[in-house]
């Protein structure tokens, strides 16, 4: 999107401060033009970030094992090992769900 106009507005210490902290790892000024605009950015709690880390290294394991089954014979080992990582991620689904409920 083009954005060749620019708005300026003065703010205190604190107040920067505090907009600096809201926006987290944003930029101030992508965070303030989405509030003023109505559309305040989704904070994501910790708990979910680390669900979320969770879910991605067990979606990488479950690519290489898929990867892998499919390009070599297939061993009961290897099938052992997907079953555990779908229920990994079964129950880290399941704990994510549940999380997000209290």
């Amino acid at each position: 999107m083009n954005r060749a106009h620019r708005k300026y507005f003065r703010v205190s210490d604190d107040e920067l401060k505090l907009l600096d902290e809201l926006a987290g790892n944003m930029r101030t000024s992508t965070y303030v033009r989405q509030c003023a605009l109505g559309r305040p950015p989704l904070r994501v709690p910790e708990v979910n970030r680390e669900v979320y880390v969770e879910l991605q290294r067990i979606g990488i394991n479950l690519n290489q094992i898929s990867k892998h089954l499919n390009t070599a014979p297939s061993t009961r080992a290897l099938i052992e090992q997907a079953e555990a990582s779908v229920t990994s991620l079964r129950n880290a689904l399941t704990s994510m769900h549940l999380k997000g409920q209290s």
